[in-house]
């Protein structure tokens, strides 16, 4: 019987959000798990919002091809972005569904307009949690959203 991760309710994971379709986003990311604590515990599947900005990720060396969770910028050297242009434009808007959080001194959204389901199988592996300040910051506007 495979193991799965049991993620507590404002935990950052890596996860693995492709195949996508249309808008969706990509890629393997950081997200924030967004289910409560008794689903997350009890069925193989949780809701995630992704993230966006200053959380990045950077290729492993020896072309392992596997992705490693970094905190650096995009523009570093071995960034799996090749420009200089950050690819979500989306990120640098306000929009009242994304949250301003800081995560390992660094500011990022959380995109709660692209919320989903996942599986746990997803799941890569833990980099850390949400304080809770900005914990109750992504609540307020999630109850704001479906009120």
């Amino acid at each position: 019987m495979v193991k799965y991760p049991q993620p507590d309710r404002f935990e950052i994971y890596i996860i693995n959000l492709d195949p996508t379709v249309g808008s969706e986003i990509r890629k393997t990311r950081p997200c924030l798990i967004i289910s409560p604590d008794e689903m997350n515990h009890n069925i193989k599947t949780v809701i995630i919002a992704p993230m966006e900005k200053n959380i990045f990720l950077i290729r492993e060396p020896f072309y392992s091809g596997k992705l490693k969770a970094k905190r650096h910028n995009y523009l570093e050297k071995g960034s799996l972005i090749k420009n200089k242009k950050h690819p979500m434009t989306t990120a640098t808007k306000n929009y009242p569904t994304r949250v301003s959080v800081l995560f390992d001194n660094k500011s990022g959204q959380v995109v709660l307009d692209q919320i989903r389901t996942v599986d746990k199988k997803r799941l890569l592996n833990k980099i850390g949690k949400l304080s809770d300040t900005d914990s109750t910051k992504v609540l307020n506007v999630l109850a704001e959203m479906f009120a």
